[in-house]
């Protein structure tokens, strides 16, 4: 603060000056909250998230995209993605990726895909994990179930056809064992 000039001088604006004294830091290090994420094909996204750690000091940011490799497919399973995450200056909270999932309907096993971080802005490093894999777990039942569940027929038809259907058809051979049940009695009213 200037005060009480001497000799004709006067004060004139700017009479304040603030002075910020940082205490020393870093910028800190990135990485993925959790090596691993589960997601169900039909939720329609995951979000995965990114922590910067051990240090604050100020605007640093980092790239999160897809990985080559794993066994779900770009475009079928999932949507990849290339984002830069900035955090600003004392800023450590988390921050989250949206990645698109992509619902089918082919019955297929859990598969996988990876994010991975790299070229951190300034001086800010990369930490451990960093890199996540985030397993896609398949909706789609192999659904087997009779075409029509009520059918009558007469007792002098000699025959009845029950069809039985699977939702979701696979190249592998499927087998299900079926059950007579109910009322009629075998040999008295079918054979």
């Amino acid at each position: 603060v200037l005060s009480n000039p001497t000799n004709g001088a006067r004060l004139g604006p700017g009479t304040v000056a603030t002075v910020t004294i940082e205490e020393p830091g870093t910028p800190g290090s990135f990485q993925f909250l959790t090596a691993t994420h589960q997601v169900d094909e039909g939720d329609g996204f995951i979000e995965i998230s990114v922590t910067r750690t051990n240090g604050d000091i100020g605007d640093v940011s980092v790239l999160v995209e897809t990985l080559a490799g794993g066994t779900a497919t770009p475009g079928e399973d999932y949507t990849p993605v290339m984002q830069t995450l900035t955090f600003p200056h004392r800023d450590s909270t988390t921050q989250t990726v949206q990645v698109p999932i992509l619902d089918d309907l082919d019955p297929e096993p859990t598969e996988q895909f990876s994010l991975g971080l790299s070229l951190p802005s300034e001086s800010a490093t990369i930490g451990t994990p960093s890199q996540t894999d985030v397993n896609i777990i398949d909706n789609d039942l192999n659904i087997i179930r009779f075409a029509q569940t009520n059918q009558t027929v007469s007792e002098s038809s000699g025959l009845v056809n029950l069809s039985v259907i699977m939702d979701s058809p696979r190249s592998s051979p499927v087998v299900v064992d079926f059950a007579v049940s109910g009322q009629a009695n075998l040999g008295d009213d079918f054979n």
